[in-house]
């Protein structure tokens, strides 16, 4: 197998086709979460914190009730 100069570039454009799928899912991955957080918020103040925490599983509430605690 020969390795010509034109073999390398489609390496090196594969592995930046790849690097900007992995940035842009990232990017996507970002904008989601930081959806889901300000949607969290808005369900918060809706609902009420009770009402939100009651829906939520144990261990979701303990990692809240930890951090709210911390900040007092």
């Amino acid at each position: 197998m020969t390795i010509t100069s034109d073999s390398l570039y489609e390496l090196d454009d594969d592995i930046d086709l790849q690097k900007q799928a992995q940035e842009q899912q990232q990017a996507q991955e970002e904008a989601n979460q930081h959806f889901v957080i300000e949607e969290f918020g808005r369900l918060v103040l809706s609902c009420g914190p009770a009402a939100v925490l009651g829906q939520m599983d144990e261990e979701a509430k303990d990692e809240l009730k930890f951090i709210l605690q911390g900040s007092k």
